[in-house]
């Protein structure tokens, strides 16, 4: 889910270690897997990290400071407002090719700490038309990252609601834009296994106070349709992630959105690219205080857990839902499209050439195809509009002479 994002390591140890000390500070949590767990002793990898990433009191996300400088990882919005600012010019453009409705829907999967609803918000207000139209919904889980956003986002309280799905926000449809930033990398992801046997299941069990890896039966027939669906050729011992909860979230988007553009940016790839024999162990791992942690298991509710997003199942499952995909690119084009070297050259202007460069590096971080640029990816998704309408993808380019951007 992170900015600096080591490569998974080329191959797993040649044997799995038993188990993971699960430490003394998280009781909460591990009567929660043995509950789920039941009789049969287990629960598949995707539960697991569901309740460590959002159990209501033990889970990752009911801390507060999960992101930014005092948490474990920063993210695009948290590196630079200008990430907000460039994606609200695309929103204007979108909300224009759709006729200028004096209603425009704006929601926000996953919204963090409200970084980018913030940055949005406040360059939206510089047109008061738009700004008038706009309706900006937030869908987030956590009751405590909920506080952190109304407090950050208090300017336009009258603005702005929240909901739990988005059903709850939108109930009878979405006409503008259905937006997300590493969203669809902490939604639970089962781990898939190719043995000499077929496809097997990682599934996790508590032992005593360890976390032990087992293999079991797939548990759901959907899995294994999906692989099939990659049409990927898996070798002996190859591991890989397949997220149902990702394909239910994109169906619920679909069926949502009666009209305009889905927007999903993430790390990762088309299946070819994310799932070679040159990750062996899969794409899972944590990032505790800063740093890329390999083992999954290694401080459970304590760090984050994450994993590269499958695009190609996006895609597919965004078009058995209705909508119809427009383009998939890497976050570096989007963002220059969109006005990126305009506003660092912005930034820059009238400072000294240190000054300068503090001001635009994490802007620039962003597109820099070495670090954020290249391995996150925009995918655009839409009813009734046309991918020529939008500068994302290197469309229409976006007419700012009469609303001024840049400071």
């Amino acid at each position: 889910m992170r900015i600096s994002r080591p490569e998974p390591s080329d191959d797993r140890p040649a044997s799995r270690p038993s188990g993971r000390d699960f430490g003394l500070r998280i009781p909460e949590l591990l009567a929660a897997l043995r509950d789920a767990a039941g009789d049969r002793g287990w629960v598949p990898f995707s539960t697991f990290m569901d309740l460590a990433l959002f159990h209501p009191r033990a889970g990752y996300y009911a801390r507060l400071e999960a992101v930014g400088a005092r948490g474990d990882f920063a993210t695009s919005p948290s590196l630079s407002p200008s990430f907000g600012k460039l994606f609200a010019r695309q929103f204007r453009q979108i909300w224009q090719a759709m006729g200028a409705p004096p209603r425009f829907d704006i929601l926000e999967l996953g919204p963090g700490a409200g970084q980018f609803a913030a940055a949005a918000l406040a360059e939206i207000a510089r047109d008061s038309r738009f700004k008038k139209a706009v309706a900006y919904g937030l869908v987030e889980r956590s009751a405590s990252l909920r506080e952190t956003q109304a407090e950050r986002l208090a300017p336009w309280k009258d603005q702005v609601r929240w909901g739990e799905t988005i059903a709850a926000i939108a109930p009878e449809g979405v006409r503008g834009v259905i937006v997300s930033n590493e969203f669809f990398d902490a939604l639970p992801c089962h781990r898939l296994e190719q043995t000499s046997e077929g496809l097997r299941e990682v599934a996790v069990a508590v032992e005593g106070d360890r976390l032990v890896e087992r293999l079991v039966p797939l548990t759901d027939a959907r899995l294994e349709a999906e692989v099939e669906a990659d049409g990927l050729p898996l070798r002996p011992g190859q591991r890989i992630e397949v997220s149902l909860a990702a394909r239910e979230a994109m169906t619920a988007i679909g069926e949502a959105l009666a009209e305009g553009v889905v927007i999903t940016v993430d790390y990762g790839d088309l299946a070819a690219q994310v799932y070679t024999p040159r990750r062996m162990g899969g794409t899972v791992r944590g990032y505790f205080r800063h740093m890329h942690v390999a083992d999954p298991y290694a401080r459970p509710g304590e760090q984050d857990l994450t994993y590269d997003v499958n695009f190609s199942a996006l895609a597919r499952a965004g078009e058995a839902a209705g909508l119809k995909p427009l383009g998939l690119r890497p976050q570096g084009e989007v963002l220059r499209s969109l006005g990126l070297d305009a506003e660092i050259a912005a930034l820059r202007r009238g400072k000294s050439p240190l000054e300068a460069d503090l001001a635009s590096a994490p802007l620039e971080k962003l597109a820099d195809p070495r670090s954020m640029g290249e391995g996150f990816k925009v995918l655009f998704q839409g009813k009734g509009i046309a991918p020529e309408r939008l500068a994302g993808l290197g469309g229409s380019p976006l007419k700012v002479s009469r609303w001024p951007f840049f400071r």
